[in-house]
């Protein structure tokens, strides 16, 4: 792609005004946040130092924000993908492809009708209520406040409401302020280190990083980000095409 670099480098702007709340991102006709992962395109961006890029990427983000709001505790040994892949199919060990069809299933009960036979799992009970509260206060007021910024969700930002349009622009509007304060806390640690922060990506965050970083304050990037709630995994490469999972 052909963009306006600066002594070597290329820049980028969000845009925060959105209905949801999550920032879109483009800079002279580019978006970065969406740039393609099958034509080598991601290559071209490598380590300003003698280092490496590194990748922070929140585990199923969107359930655990849920979680979350809904006072639900995850069991520390299993994701949120692998819990109720045990309670939607009734088994004891969850294999690739029964985990990669909960991710979808998880989705789904999130973003639309939670299915009749899931209403009954626990997770999706406190799902429903709190949609259901949502939804009563949208309908009475006219708005509802997101979680952690406070600011109004209205009937002017959403098309033809509803109680399941409504929660997801709730959740992804939490995603945006659980995301921006993980990184306005990770900006104040590494403020001074040669680990500087390079794109917000709605899930993840990548890092350029010089190689005289120590493991330990890599460790505490992470812990960070993680805030005591989420589950996340660490990639790490020469470039941004390359990145290879090195934790989770």
């Amino acid at each position: 792609f052909k963009a306006k670099t600066h002594n070597g480098f290329v820049y980028t702007e969000y845009n925060i005004y959105n209905p949801t709340g999550r920032p879109s991102n483009h800079f002279d006709n580019v978006n970065y946040v969406a740039l393609n992962k099958e034509d080598g395109c991601r290559k071209s961006f490598i380590s300003r130092y003698d280092g490496y890029l590194l990748m922070v990427d929140f585990t199923g983000f969107h359930p655990y924000i849920v979680a979350n709001l809904i006072d639900y505790k995850v069991p520390d040994e299993e994701t949120i993908y692998e819990h109720l892949a045990k309670q939607y199919y009734n088994i004891d060990v969850v294999d690739a492809n029964t985990l990669s069809k909960s991710k979808k299933q998880t989705m789904v009960n999130l973003y639309g009708q939670i299915s009749d036979k899931h209403i009954q799992i626990p997770y999706f009970e406190k799902v429903e209520e709190l949609k259901n509260r949502y939804w009563e206060e949208f309908t009475n007021k006219g708005y509802v406040k997101t979680p952690i910024y406070k600011r109004k969700i209205n009937q002017h930002h959403i098309i033809d409401p509803n109680k399941n349009k409504l929660f997801a622009y709730i959740i992804q509007a939490t995603e945006t302020e659980y995301g921006l304060n993980s990184l306005g806390n990770v900006l104040k640690y590494v403020s001074g280190k040669p680990i500087i922060p390079i794109l917000y990506i709605y899930d993840s965050i990548l890092f350029d990083v010089d190689s005289s970083v120590k493991p330990e304050e890599i460790n505490d990037v992470v812990d960070i980000i993680r805030n005591k709630r989420f589950k996340v995994k660490v990639y790490e490469g020469n470039n941004y095409n390359d990145l290879k999972l090195v934790s989770s």
